[in-house]
Formats: C-alpha cells, structure tokens, sequence
C-alpha cells in the first residue's frame, strides 16, 4: 500500500507537491507528511518550502539569513515576535523568576485600582484583545526578572555578531492615584557566559495624588559588543508609604523585539 501512494508522489510534480504543502498545517508536515516517501521527505527538507511558508504566514526573513535557516525562522520566528514569554500576566508568574516578593507579594490585577483604565490608552494596539492583566506590588519589594536565551529562541548567533539588529524593549507602569511608589526598569545584554556587554536602567519615584496615567518605558540598543547570547530583563516595585494591600506600581506588556531597518 505504502509503495503504491509512494508511486503516485513521484508522479505529481514538486512544484505542486509544494503548493498542497502551503495548506498543511506545519506540524502535520513535520510528524506525519515525512513518512510518506523519500522524494516527500526531501522536499519537506528544501529551504523553497519553508521561505514559501514564511512568506504565506507573514514571518519575517532577514535578508541574511541563510537558506538553510528558513525552517528555523518558520518555526521559531525569533526577528518580529516578542521573545518575553507572558508579558501581561496572563499565565500569572509563570515564566518569571522571582527575586523577591516582599508585602503581601505580587497579585495579578485586571481590575483599574486606582489608575487609568488600560482600554483608553494605546496599549490597546500592542494587545488588541484587551484583556491586559497587570501585575500589582507591594509595601516590600517586589521584583522578578526573565532572562531571554537567544540562541534557544531561534536567534542566529552571526546575526547577533555581524549584522547587530536593534534589540527594542518596552514596558507600562503606571502608579496608583493614592500612593507614592517607586518603579524600577533594568535590562542588560550579556554574553555566553554572562558578563554584561551592556546595560539599560530606568527609576521612577511617584509622588502621592498622581494622575494614576500609564506611562510606556522604551529603549533601543544599538551598536553593541559582539558576543551577545542572553537578554537579561528585570523590574521592580514597591509603595513607599507601607500601605497593607497592594499600593506600589503595577506593570504590563514587557516586551524585548528586534528591529530592522
């Protein structure tokens, strides 16, 4: 049986085979559409394949990446995606280490709380399901931190060395109306064995009787040290008038992307 369907794939021609291919779900090519026959297997195992999906699904290829990358980039699609993993606290802590978890710890919001309602600020457009969750601090302080491995996410490492494409990152806050708090933002580059090769810092005192506005923090690293394998992203927050409950900041939306030219 098998060899007859094995006959009738040598049959159909590989431009068409490639364009049934384009339809199948890229976990069925990979588990199941590979068994059927050695001329199927190496087609499945052709960069055209993959550039063709890549293309079809609207995953970004750098010009430099090399052909035989082009799975890679299908599957893990590291250059357009944001690579922190739950950056709204929708999976709770899940993927955060954290450092510490003073007062009454870390809570996940999805309520105002004594600050402006995320659905009439632009976070919207970053998230359009709206349901952006926040995660609330303390009167001890509360800090966790993700730190990104490049190299397990699909990023080339010459293209980290040589082509040196901005590292974006991103984060809200925002303070409650009621309480002054204090707000922390750190980010490093590190290398394979972790030295830091460069480093970004943010802090924010809040004052009492504030706006309880949501503020974006931003930065762009360019131009830095070859060598870089891990992105480091750390935040921290804390109420400064010892408030039980949770008074101190709250963030959301932490990002860390590529950008191109």
């Amino acid at each position: 049986m098998m060899s007859g369907h094995s006959c009738l794939v040598y049959e159909i021609p590989e431009s068409l085979i490639i364009e049934i291919l384009l339809q199948v779900p890229a976990k069925d090519i990979v588990q199941n559409c590979v068994l059927v026959s050695r001329q199927l297997n190496d087609i499945i195992a052709s960069p055209t394949l993959w550039k063709r999906k890549c293309k079809l699904e609207g995953k970004y290829i750098p010009r430099f990446v090399k052909p035989e990358d082009f799975k890679k980039m299908y599957f893990f699609n590291p250059y357009t995606r944001n690579l922190i993993k739950n950056p709204c606290a929708q999976e709770g802590l899940q993927h955060w280490q954290v450092m510490r978890n003073g007062g009454n710890n870390f809570k996940v919001e999805t309520g105002h709380h004594g600050c402006q309602d995320v659905t009439q600020t632009d976070m919207v457009q970053e998230w359009p399901e709206r349901n952006i969750n926040k995660w609330a601090t303390s009167y001890g302080h509360c800090e966790k931190m993700q730190r990104i491995n490049l190299g397990e996410e699909g990023v080339v490492a010459e293209v980290l060395d040589t082509i040196k494409p901005t590292i974006y990152i991103s984060e809200w806050f925002a303070a409650r109306q009621d309480c002054a708090c204090h707000y922390e933002l750190e980010v490093r580059l590190l290398s394979g064995d972790e030295q830091e090769l460069d480093r970004f810092t943010f802090e924010d005192n809040v004052p009492q009787w504030t706006s309880g506005e949501w503020t974006k923090m931003q930065h762009v690293f360019k131009d830095y040290k070859a060598g870089v394998r891990f992105i480091e992203f750390r935040h921290l927050g804390v109420d400064r008038q010892f408030w039980a409950g949770h008074y101190g900041p709250k963030f959301t939306l932490s990002s860390v992307k590529f950008m191109f030219d």
